[in-house]
C-alpha cells in the first residue's frame, strides 16, 4: 500500500499535469477558471466545482477521496466517480474500474464485468488492461480458459516493456502454454525480468 505522504506528493504532480494537458480548451479559454498557483486545496476545488469537464479529470478526483487528500477517505464517492468516468469513455478509468471488479473493491465482486472493462480499455490500446487479459485468459477468470490469448496478451504487453508480462510469457515459452516450448526464449524472458525487476 502506498504511504499517504509518498502517494500525495506523486498525485499532486500527476494532477498538475492532467489540469495543463487535459481540460478542454485549456489553452484558448480566456474565461478558464484553473488554479494558476496549484496546491492540492486549490485543484481540489477546481475539481469539484467542475465535475462535469473531461474524463481526465474524474480519475484525478477520485484519487482525492481515495487518499483522502483535502476530503475525507469516501470509498463510495470514488468508486461511483470512477465508474462515471469510465462510462464515459476514459480508459484509465475502465482498467481501474475493472481492477475494482475483478478485486471486489468499492463493490461486490465481479469477474466477468472486469473482465468486459479489461476487454474495451484493452481494445483502445490499454497496455495494462491487455496484461490483465492475459491474466484472465490464463485462469480463465470472467471468461472461458484460453491458453493462445493469454500467450498474445503476455507477448504484446511483455514487447511494449511490461515487467510482469515478461515473467508470465518466460513462463509460457518454459511450459509450452499457448505456444511451443522454448526453453531459450524463456530464459531470456527471466533474464529481462530480472534485470528490470532489480535496477528499474
Amino acid at each position: 500500500m502506498i504511504e499517504i505522504s509518498s502517494g500525495k506528493r506523486f498525485l499532486i504532480h500527476r494532477l498538475k499535469s492532467c489540469l495543463k494537458e487535459n481540460l478542454d480548451d485549456r489553452q484558448t479559454d480566456e474565461n478558464s477558471t484553473m488554479p494558476k498557483n496549484k496546491n492540492e486545496n486549490e485543484i481540489f476545488n477546481y475539481l469539484l466545482n467542475n465535475k462535469d469537464k473531461p474524463q481526465a479529470i474524474h480519475l484525478s478526483f477520485d484519487d482525492f477521496y481515495n487518499y483522502g487528500i483535502e476530503t475525507k477517505i469516501n470509498e463510495t464517492n470514488a468508486f461511483d466517480l470512477c465508474k462515471k468516468s469510465a462510462e464515459k469513455g476514459h480508459i484509465d478509468s475502465m482498467y481501474m474500474l475493472g481492477k475494482y471488479y475483478y478485486y471486489g473493491i468499492r463493490t461486490g465482486k465481479n469477474e466477468i464485468k472486469a473482465f468486459k472493462l479489461y476487454e474495451k480499455a484493452a481494445k483502445k490500446g490499454h497496455i495494462y488492461s491487455i496484461y490483465q487479459l492475459g491474466k484472465c485468459y490464463y485462469y480463465g477468470i470472467g471468461t472461458e480458459k484460453d491458453e493462445i490469448k493469454a500467450f498474445k496478451s503476455y507477448k504484446e504487453t511483455a514487447e511494449k516493456g511490461h515487467v510482469e508480462a515478461m515473467y508470465n510469457l518466460g513462463i509460457c515459452y518454459e511450459h509450452g502454454v499457448g505456444t511451443e516450448e522454448d526453453k531459450i526464449e524463456a530464459a531470456k524472458l527471466y533474464g529481462k525480468y530480472e534485470d528490470k525487476f532489480l535496477f528499474d
